[in-house]
């Protein structure tokens, strides 16, 4: 059986990915990623093409390098009649996605956004910042989701006596299931995050209407899709500061265009999509897909399949 390798590792991820593919097992694509090497493979690690994977007469199995599932969520449809299955990285990034969002919160509610371009510039400002400096602790928070970021958010959010609510659409897991009873609490949110994955019931699910309902010392914090807010609204409330500040992971278009007016707005932290990242992510990954091959070869239930 073939497997396709479409994403690109470092020396030890290889190594690993050596080291432990079982034997029945052919690695392709490493050096030849053109479709008709692909298309000769029942499984796939990495992202491929969206087209690649709907026209490919072999594929069974996608293991994406993303929690992500776009552009493959508009079409699972098509996938299941093709009998294929797509595993995402389900609960991969949780914790350290939940601890850059923390960290961009305690940067612009501590003023250390404001201190590190004072350094850069060798301007010390001192006293006068002291007074407008705000805190984390007893805070309101809102987090959108409520998978493996808002949970791992939710518990340091603990240490700061903070309130915090989940939105999302089990009741089981949530606080708020409705949208009529999310835009209710956002007049009273000091920090909304939103760790939501795309599909058609997010995309700019905060339009103009609902970032208006925030106060305007608020913050808003998008560790989940790009697409869940309208961002020209958004700079326009952070421009005129009808809104405290954002920290943005993730933009509808990446890399950010140099002329967005993202990259000049002084309240803002741009964290670049890197919220997941670590030193040993890729062999990670490697880990994850081979435990996951092993549940292949054994005729289990696969961890992270998506639609389920």
């Amino acid at each position: 059986m073939k497997v396709f390798q479409q994403l690109n590792l470092n020396d030890a991820a290889t190594k690993l990915l050596d080291k432990n593919l079982p034997g029945e097992f052919h690695l392709s694509g490493r050096d030849d990623r053109r479709f008709e090497t692909f298309a000769d493979c029942e499984i796939v690690f990495g992202n491929v093409p969206l087209d690649w994977a709907l026209k490919s007469p072999s594929l069974r199995w996608l293991q994406l390098e993303s929690v992500g599932v776009d552009p493959y969520v508009d079409h699972l449809g098509a996938f299941s009649e093709k009998n294929v299955t797509i595993t995402n990285l389900h609960g991969f990034f949780g914790q350290q996605v939940a601890e850059t969002a923390l960290a961009g919160i305690l940067a612009l509610k501590r003023g250390v956004d404001k201190t590190v371009r004072l350094q850069a510039k060798g301007v010390w400002q001192g006293a006068s910042l002291r007074y407008e400096l705000t805190m984390l602790h007893r805070s309101r928070v809102l987090i959108l989701g409520s998978g493996s970021i808002a949970q791992a958010l939710k518990k340091m959010l603990a240490g700061f006596d903070a309130e915090v609510l989940l939105f999302a659409r089990n009741p089981e897991r949530a606080d708020l299931t409705t949208r009529e009873q999310l835009d209710k609490e956002l007049s009273n949110t000091d920090i909304v995050v939103a760790c939501l994955p795309e599909n058609a019931g997010t995309r700019e699910l905060f339009d103009r209407n609902r970032l208006g309902l925030l106060p305007p010392e608020a913050l808003f914090v998008n560790v989940g899709r790009g697409s869940l807010v309208d961002e020209t609204a958004l700079v326009e409330l952070l421009q005129t500061k009808r809104l405290g500040g954002a920290v943005l992971d993730v933009t509808k278009n990446e890399p950010l265009p140099a002329e967005h007016p993202f990259w000049q707005l002084p309240n803002v932290l741009l964290t670049q999509h890197c919220g997941g990242g670590t030193r040993d992510e890729l062999p990670r990954k490697v880990e994850f897909f081979l435990d996951n091959l092993q549940r292949f070869r054994n005729g289990e239930s696969l961890f992270g399949v998506v639609g389920r």
